[in-house]
């Protein structure tokens, strides 16, 4: 089912064990993530290794299920545990399957929580390494939501890997935050990879990886960028990706590359040829690892600094939902959901252009995604109250709606049907089944009716509110359609 990643019975106990386990053993706590933003190919793997040998600490160090590192304990260290978790080591067989890989992630992210977190004195500080491909807030909020548990104060570190200085200006050729320059260097690197569950299961796939490899880094075109927040405690701007020059500039077959599309049986091979002489258009010398460990030094030196601080003084406010109304004070909402506005509906309406003529049906003025129908009625259950009564009275939750199809039915409607990626305590409310934006009706269909339309689609029903199955029509949507940061919120009317 398409949704908050919803799992009903067993991901719910354990979540709910997890709470009540450390709500009945709350203590002050701190929590640091340190999590990466670049590329592929861009070296965090390495950066976060190194980071994580250096890091002193007074307990314990632990990789992916808690396995216990060994390692010299310092009594006079501000930290108590740390834990390396890598998104690709969760992966099944070596192979990419990203469902399977966040599931197991973020158990691994809630067992350290509840059995190290849990278990440290008041006061302790954690850092937690996270080698996962971020691309930009909303991902960061994802990484930390599992530590967001009473009594624990989150603060996320976002490193950014940056081109070094010897190619400053060269970025500003294009939209994308590194030169064309680094583009190559990553690719080369990619290229040089052996098996790595992100690069696809045939790993040495040259066409799979540059594939692999340019839908990520598309991904960043018009990136805006990090700023601090209240959960972003700090960005760390590394300028750790370089090791070559152009032997002959490659700044526009870079740009015609990602304009290609190799994923195309047709030019998948031609695109595959360009890469290659993008790549031997580069001569990689030596990298710097002085440079290389005064990134690793900036970051470690950071850690030590905000764990330093008295954790009174540099708490978040509690991350805990607004207590509960009765039902008499509490305004019910029509329905919770998801807003599409800004430059996120300006994203979806594009690429639903490329798929259709939208010029021929009436496009809605408010688009948003419906996760659950209250109309007059109470949500059911405390938490549920709690939830919803948060949402209602603006608490600030952001989630990421994933566009996956298009669905056409003739003089009737379009609508578009998501996954949608939120805070964990999203979890708490039962998604509607086949989440969708109603996005332009014709004929007055009503907007309720694109759920039903999608139902009978899956379920391939002959006749659907009177419309035959071979009549409707579907697209696809590109998979690196992700539309970041849209707000939860509650619907009145």
């Amino acid at each position: 089912m398409a949704g908050l990643g919803y799992a009903g019975g067993h991901r719910g106990k354990r979540v709910d064990n997890t709470r009540r386990a450390i709500q009945g053993n709350a203590r002050a706590q701190r929590v640091f993530v340190v999590a990466p933003v670049g590329a592929l190919g861009s070296g965090k793997t390495r950066l976060l290794k190194k980071v994580f040998d250096k890091l002193a600490v007074q307990h314990g160090k632990y990789r992916q299920h808690l396995v216990e590192q060994g390692s010299a304990k310092d009594g006079g260290a501000t930290i108590w545990d740390a834990i390396y978790l890598c998104s690709d080591e969760f992966a099944a067989g070596g192979k990419h399957n990203q469902r399977l890989q966040s599931t197991r992630l973020r158990e691994a992210c809630e067992s350290f929580t509840l059995e190290k977190v849990g278990r440290a004195p008041a006061g302790s500080n954690h850092v937690v390494l996270l080698d996962k491909n971020h691309i930009h807030a909303g991902d960061l909020k994802r990484s930390a939501t599992p530590f967001m548990q009473p009594g624990i104060t989150v603060r996320v570190i976002a490193l950014f890997l940056a081109d070094t200085d010897d190619v400053a200006g060269e970025e500003k050729v294009w939209n994308y935050p590194w030169s064309p320059k680094t583009m190559a260097v990553c690719l080369k690197r990619v290229l040089e990879r052996d098996a790595h569950p992100t690069l696809g299961s045939a790993a040495n796939d040259d066409r799979k990886k540059a594939s692999v490899f340019l839908k990520f880094w598309r991904l960043f075109e018009r990136h805006r960028g990090l700023e601090e927040s209240n959960l972003v405690s700090s960005v760390l701007v590394l300028p750790i990706v370089g090791g070559g020059r152009w032997k002959e500039d490659g700044t526009g077959l870079a740009k015609e590359i990602l304009a290609s599309d190799i994923d195309s049986d047709e030019s998948g091979e031609k695109v595959l040829e360009k890469v290659k002489k993008l790549v031997a258009m580069l001569e990689c010398g030596e990298e710097s690892s002085a440079e290389f460990d005064k990134c690793v030094d900036l970051v470690v030196q950071k850690v030590r600094t905000l764990a330093s601080a008295p954790l009174a003084s540099r708490a978040l406010p509690p991350r805990t939902l607004t207590a509960p109304t009765p039902p008499f004070q509490l305004r019910c909402p029509l329905y919770v959901g998801v807003e599409i506005s800004g430059a996120n509906k300006e994203l979806l309406l594009r690429h639903a252009a490329n798929l259709l003529d939208l010029s021929r049906w009436n496009v809605k003025e408010e688009l948003h995604v419906t996760l659950l129908f209250l109309r007059s009625r109470y949500p059911e259950g405390e938490r549920r109250k709690q939830i919803v009564q948060a949402i209602a009275m603006g608490e600030d939750m952001m989630a990421t709606v994933s566009p996956k199809r298009l669905l056409v039915v003739p003089g009737r409607l379009v609508c578009a049907e998501v996954e949608v990626d939120g805070p964990g305590f999203l979890d708490d409310l039962q998604p509607q089944p086949h989440l969708h934006i109603t996005m332009a009706l014709d004929n007055g269909c009503p907007a309720k009716l694109s759920g039903r339309f999608l139902m009978g689609f899956k379920e391939q029903w002959e006749v659907i509110e009177g419309t035959r199955l071979s009549d409707i029509e579907a697209f696809d949507f590109s998979d690196n359609v992700r539309l970041s940061d849209c707000r939860v919120k509650s619907y009145f009317r």
